[in-house]
């Protein structure tokens, strides 16, 4: 249940804190008060759309916070405890949008994501407003309805999920027969770049290996002029082995009167070995480094090629022969291309006779819900002074288009083999006929109002809001309307923005909305009413205007009574 609604710097709004009871709460005043308004503060709050023209005038933010009851909805609870939001007693949504457009969102108080934020608030909160009444005229959203209605949203998803899987293999089947006919133009393509790495003989870190002996062989002299100044000194005459030799004998015999200089012998022994060995190896080196120059070309030829072919395959050798086995894999796959469209048309028969089945399951669970549907609409509508009308809902083969693909000579799309339609006959005798084509304004708000009757009986959600949803209707069939809402409210929280007296006689709480200009500014504030003189004076008003007399005021009195006792 939605407890609280506190609003900051929104449109006309400056600072307003609504509280909000079970049963039926309605909202009236002057049109241009801000009912509106308030449900679009809460639509924000919701996950809705965002910008900065929300803000008022002078505001560099707007900020809505919405307090609901602690959900008792499990797959909701699932969700928030996925979220990291620990259970309590209370569920806080929160939104803030900037002079510069940019939003941001918590639930209490967590950092969310909008589009997570409104996957919450639809388990929380349904809207119904004049725009969905439209939405009624909108074939489109037929087929949704009906299927929230039957409960086949899993079964929708199911096929949505088999659709997917098909259209995959039909892509990827198309994909391989226009290879195959471009087959010997790239068969040949590829066996000309994995011939050409081939006869190069490229090895995993060539070319690194070979630029370090070019470096080597571009250098030969000085390096050859280097090791042989280091081997005159290490190993001429006399040799720095030699001059050491003569040094550790003189400290031994030392060490025959000083022992200490015996560790001193000893380690230019060491020191010796060492220069003995580094010797060697310097005259190793140079007995090796071979300047020839025609080494060195063929070096430069080599990494030549090895750079024209990591241009085109690189960067480096072992990204270039990875590239040569996705190759070779490619030109096998290719050299084998009837055998996998073979493979792929196995697979793409299971995938279809799979996905045509649960089609066609669903089709069927369609066409029981869509009768059951059509019944408890018609026997809402009845509750709603439409008595005679006959209402159908029409479950049809879809057509084909962009979207399907042709399943068992049928148009198998996303959601199903079906297009569904509402059709209404308001009058005994005529046939019924698209929606679009027949209903008038007040019929469309009763056939509205009739179907969301029958949707919010199996509904999760608990806090339903109707937002001006009274065109077109007055008189008895607006006290119907009023009587019909205040009966969803017995089973659920309903806030209802209206004009209409016969409506705001049925409230639990009744509210007005109203606004006045301060200092050169407008403000928005509203009042609840108390269930003597205010709410009669309100009633009044909604029936004959602000200068309601004393005929209107008891006309009211009797209303109020009336809906009390009905």
């Amino acid at each position: 249940m939605l407890r609280q609604l506190a609003i900051r710097n929104f449109a006309i709004i400056e600072s307003l804190d609504l509280d909000f009871s079970p049963g039926l709460t309605v909202l009236t005043g002057e049109t241009g008060a801000g009912k509106s308004i308030l449900v679009g503060a809460l639509a924000l709050v919701l996950g809705g759309r965002a910008s900065a023209d929300l803000l008022r005038t002078g505001s560099e933010e707007a900020e809505v916070a919405a307090r609901f009851d602690w959900p008792d909805d499990a797959d909701l609870r699932t969700r928030l405890d996925e979220l990291g939001v620990p259970a309590g007693d209370e569920l806080m949504l929160r939104r803030q949008v900037q002079r510069e457009g940019k939003s941001r969102a918590w639930v209490n108080d967590r950092p969310i994501t909008v589009g997570v934020l409104a996957q919450l608030a639809g388990r929380l909160v349904d809207i119904s407003s004049q725009h969905q009444h439209q939405s009624l005229l909108n074939v489109e959203n037929h087929r949704l309805l009906l299927d929230r209605a039957g409960g086949l949203e899993a079964q929708v998803a199911d096929v949505g999920l088999r659709y997917a899987a098909l259209m995959e293999l039909v892509r990827k089947r198309r994909r391989l027969a226009e290879a195959q006919g471009q087959r010997a133009e790239r068969e040949a393509f590829l066996r000309f770049q994995i011939d050409e790495i081939e006869k190069a003989g490229v090895q995993p870190g060539e070319e690194k290996a070979l630029q370090e002996q070019r470096q080597t062989l571009r250098h030969a002299e000085q390096i050859k002029a280097a090791l042989d100044e280091a081997l005159t000194v290490l190993d001429g005459q006399p040799s720095a082995g030699a001059l050491a030799i003569k040094a550790e004998r003189a400290l031994n015999q030392a060490a025959q009167h000083l022992p200490s200089v015996g560790d001193l012998a000893r380690r230019l022994e060491s020191a010796r070995i060492e220069i003995e060995d580094v010797a060697e190896s310097v005259r190793s080196l140079g007995d090796k480094l071979d300047a020839d120059p025609g080494r060195l070309e063929e070096i430069e030829d080599r990494l030549a090629l090895l750079s024209r072919l990591l241009k085109k395959h690189g960067p480096t050798t072992e990204e270039l022969l990875a590239k040569t086995e996705r190759m070779r894999g490619e030109l096998a796959e290719m050299e084998d291309v009837e055998g996998a469209l073979a493979d792929l048309d196995k697979k793409l028969k299971a995938a279809e006779s799979s996905a045509l089945a649960a089609a066609e399951d669903l089709s069927g669970r369609r066409r029981d819900a869509a009768l059951a549907l059509g019944k408890k609409v018609e026997a809402e509508l009845a509750s709603l002074g439409m008595r005679k009308t006959a209402f159908q809902v029409s479950v049809r083969p879809r057509s084909g288009s962009e979207e399907t693909v042709s399943a068992g000579g049928r148009a198998l799309g996303p959601q199903g083999l079906d297009e569904v339609e509402f059709l209404i006959a308001p009058n005994v005798g005529e046939t019924p006929r698209p929606l679009a084509r027949i209903a008038s304004g007040g019929e469309l708000s009763r056939v509205m109002l009739a179907i969301k009757g029958v949707l919010l009986a199996s509904d999760p959600v608990d806090v339903s809001i109707f937002d001006e949803v009274d065109a077109g209707i007055g008189g008895a069939v607006a006290q119907m309307v009023g009587k019909k809402i205040h009966g969803l409210a017995r089973a659920r929280q309903v806030i209802c923005i209206t004009h209409l007296p016969q409506i705001a006689a049925y409230a639990d709480q009744h509210s007005r909305v109203e606004k006045e200009a301060r200092k050169g500014r407008t403000y928005t504030r509203v009042a609840t009413l108390d269930e003597r003189e205010e709410r009669v004076r309100e009633v009044a008003r909604l029936m004959a205007g602000e200068a309601a007399g004393e005929a209107s005021l008891e006309a009211a009195r009797e209303l109020l009574a009336h809906s009390r006792g009905g």
